[in-house]
């Protein structure tokens, strides 16, 4: 019976002793507002409308001595129907420092909360919240980019042609505020929606298909792709997401991308069809150049036809580009050589991914001998000649007395690299002394 009291008589006296330092010994070095969505927690941000849990950690510090208990915490708001117990009391990090942890379901709007020790105000603090509104105000999509696949190539792009793209694809960089955990619970997703037109043909002579064109616009297909994000990405504050089109485009016209939260656009691309002869007028020789090879292989690229020596070789390389913004197409084009007397000699053919950046095209080089009966290197896309470079020097202009000029005895294919030549021979006349 002593030992009983004389336990009993310790206690009473650590209590008492606790009570009346009330709660002036009890420390609270930090509190953390958190929310728990889909199995992930996340700290120090503000509480969105659809959060699972809400959670606040509490660091005390207890005194030596003081005995410990979950129970002797709890936390109320006015926003709150009843007082909230503490969840758990565990040790971390030094010995005197514990974690008291208070879950509870979230309300519409949380003011502030206050945690209480023995039904004494401890420490109060405000609780940031998020609407759906504010959150979708600080949602952003980056860089939304549509791509296609031509082949084996998968390629940004705004303009295509018809029966080439095999897939059609969206990208775009996903930023928030937050992080993208709310986006669990909202319906992002892609539309794709395929829009024809008749007759009408826009800027420079190519059929315009723009779905904001009311009067002779005509919906077609419309195809609604959700998004999905793992866990990780939802944790970020930005993700890069990609998606699928169901189908390939396979009529011209243009396909709108539109990237969406329910019925508000985030944002919209375009990609036109072309059709196969609007390809082929939007195609140009954007430049030309001569590729010199000497007798060791070494090679080197000049605007300017260069002399050949023994042993050495001599090829074109055209640079090929579209008129069309954001194209991508291939395109089969063939590099053939011009005899004298107007027959073509095949040299290389190949299919060749365009854009509206040129495309460097370098078949390969002609020996020194096998120039003897080119005139000039043309490169065609079937029976269409983009554009050709010459073998031979330019000829030069006979005047005559009465002020005219003879011609020369046989076609100069004009080029480019003509032109190079001409401005370099002009220089070099005003340049002279005299």
């Amino acid at each position: 019976m002593h030992n009983w009291l004389k336990h009993w008589r310790d206690w009473a006296m650590r209590e008492f002793w606790w009570l009346l330092q009330r709660h002036n010994n009890l420390r609270i070095t930090d509190i953390f507002c958190c929310y728990e969505k889909a199995g992930i927690i996340v700290r120090n941000e503000p509480i969105p409308w659809n959060a699972d849990a809400v959670l606040v950690e509490v660091l005390v510090r207890f005194p030596p001595g003081a005995v410990r208990r979950k129970s002797d915490f709890s936390l109320r708001s006015p926003a709150l129907d009843a007082v909230v117990p503490a969840s758990s009391l565990q040790r971390r990090g030094a010995e005197d420092c514990f974690v008291v942890l208070f879950r509870f379901c979230p309300v519409r709007e949380l003011p502030s909360i206050e945690v209480l020790w023995r039904d004494r105000p401890v420490v109060r603090t405000a609780v940031p919240t998020i609407s759906p509104t504010e959150f979708l105000a600080g949602l952003r999509i980056e860089q939304p980019t549509t791509f296609a696949r031509l082949g084996d190539y998968t390629v940004p792009c705004r303009a295509i042609p018809i029966k080439q793209c095999t897939g059609l694809l969206a990208a775009a960089l996903l930023q928030s505020s937050t992080s993208l955990l709310p986006l669990a619970d909202l319906d992002l997703h892609v539309e794709f929606v395929e829009y024809t037109r008749q007759g009408g043909y826009g800027r420079g002579g190519f059929r315009d298909s723009s779905p904001h064109d009311g009067e002779q616009q005509l919906e077609g297909n419309r195809y609604v792709v959700p998004v999905r994000l793992t866990g990780s990405q939802l944790a970020r504050k930005e993700a890069q997401v990609i998606v699928a089109a169901p189908r390939p485009p396979k009529r011209t016209g243009v396909w709108a991308v539109s990237w969406k939260t329910g019925r508000q656009t985030l944002a919209r691309t375009e990609v036109r069809i072309l059709a196969k002869k609007a390809l082929a007028r939007s195609l140009y020789l954007a430049d030309s150049r001569y590729v010199h090879q000497d007798k060791l292989g070494r090679l080197n690229i000049t605007k300017v036809l260069p002399t050949l020596g023994p042993g050495e070789r001599l090829g074109p390389c055209f640079l090929i580009a579209s008129r069309e913004e954001g194209l991508a197409a291939l395109c089969s084009l063939e590099v053939v050589g011009r005899q004298r007397g107007q027959s073509l000699q095949p040299l290389d053919a190949q299919q060749v991914l365009v854009t509206d950046v040129p495309t460097p095209l370098a078949p390969g080089t002609v020996s020194e001998a096998d120039l003897q009966n080119l005139i000039a290197f043309e490169l065609r896309q079937g029976s269409q000649v983009l554009g050709a470079i010459s073998t031979c020097p330019a000829p030069t202009a006979t005047f005559t007395s009465e002020g005219g000029f003879k011609p020369p005895p046989e076609e100069h294919p004009w080029s480019p690299a003509s032109d190079e030549e001409l401005n370099a021979r002009l220089q070099r006349l005003s340049s002279a002394p005299g």
